[in-house]
Parts: C-alpha cells; sequence; structure tokens
C-alpha cells in the first residue's frame, strides 16, 4: 500500500514539473506596469515610446545600461505597458543607454524577440538612446517604430528596421504615461511637464 502511494505522488510530481517546464517556455515575466513612489528627490524618470505595430512580436519589456554612475548591477529592465510605451523611475541622475526591447512573437509560436536598437553613433536620429541627466527630472528618449521593409512571402525572409519618429509626441506620451504613476510622487511631476509643454 505505501509503495503504490509514494508510485502515485512520483507520477502527480513529475506532472508538476513538466507543467512548470511548459509554462517556462511558454510565459514570459516582466516588471509590473505601475511606479513605485519616488524614492529621492534627486532621481529620474527615463520613458519612451515603440511603435510594434508592424514588428513581429509585442515589446512587453526592454534592457537598459546605467553607465555613469558606475554599479554593480548596470542593466535594468524598463517597464512597459504593451502599447508602446516604456519607461523606469527611480534612477539616479547619470548617463544611459537603451540597448534593447523584447517580448513574445505574435501569433500562435512560444519564441521570444530580443531586438537591438540602433547606436546613437551610427545615426544621428537615435541620439536620445544614450541619454545623459545631469538633474533630477523627467527624460524622454522619443518616439520609435519598428517597420517592416520587406515581406518575404510564403516562404522566405521578412525584413524590419526601426526608425525614429516624431509621433506621439513626448506630450502624448506623458498622457499615456501619468496612468501608471498614480498616486505617486511621480505623478504631480508628470503634470507639471505636461503644462509647460506647448
Amino acid at each position: 500500500m505505501s509503495y503504490n502511494n509514494h508510485h502515485i505522488s512520483s507520477k502527480l510530481l513529475l506532472t508538476i514539473l513538466l507543467i512548470i517546464g511548459l509554462a517556462s517556455c511558454t510565459f514570459y515575466f516582466s516588471k509590473s506596469k505601475y511606479m513605485d513612489d519616488q524614492e529621492d528627490r534627486n532621481s529620474i524618470l527615463i520613458f519612451g515610446y515603440l511603435d510594434d505595430s508592424e514588428a513581429p512580436f509585442t515589446m512587453e519589456w526592454g534592457d537598459m545600461k546605467q553607465v555613469r554612475p558606475t554599479t554593480d548591477e548596470p542593466y535594468k529592465e524598463l517597464r512597459s505597458n504593451n502599447e508602446g510605451l516604456f519607461y523606469l523611475e527611480n534612477l539616479p541622475a547619470g548617463l544611459y543607454k537603451i540597448n534593447s526591447v523584447s517580448g513574445p512573437e505574435k501569433g500562435l509560436s512560444n519564441s521570444h524577440w530580443d531586438w537591438g536598437l540602433p547606436e546613437p553613433h551610427d545615426d544621428a536620429a537615435f541620439k536620445r538612446l544614450e541619454l545623459t541627466a545631469k538633474k533630477p527630472g523627467i527624460y524622454f528618449v522619443g518616439s520609435y517604430k519598428i517597420k517592416k521593409v520587406k515581406d518575404g512571402g510564403l516562404f522566405g525572409i521578412d525584413k524590419y528596421e526601426t526608425i525614429a519618429t516624431k509621433r506621439p509626441s513626448e506630450k502624448q506620451v506623458l498622457k499615456q504615461l501619468i496612468t501608471y504613476a498614480k498616486d505617486t510622487k511621480w505623478e504631480n511631476a508628470i503634470k507639471q511637464r505636461i503644462k509647460r509643454l506647448k
């Protein structure tokens, strides 16, 4: 009797481990959409926008490097609202570089994409992706789009490129961003910034 109970428990354990393994291949976890309250009045908030409507994936997170001040953990995961907006709060003033955006492939695939963003030194249109923040505040790193430039057809490979765009504007992006700053000190800072913009 005890042998049978042990045998059933082993099968159950194996099933649970299999489910967890499959789930880890299917789901990708990222930061909450909602900001933490401002921890330090000298901190900064970085935000931008990426139109992924033509991209082969849905952007759900991003990667940014803190170049200065130096830190033991320079790579930061950006927040995203899964609708183009990306941002991260409570960072020290300094030099930052937005490296890439990532997310699950569109459709029924379990794959995910890591999309490297252009190097600012290669194209002036992307210079805002390397940000120097000398004082506390809110910093917009621009709006971009992943554009499909070639349809590979049924058997070929589609080609894409990142382009800088003028829309949405900083003010339009801030109006989206404020939703995720509710009841924090960042909310008031965003409201003040919106008032100053035309």
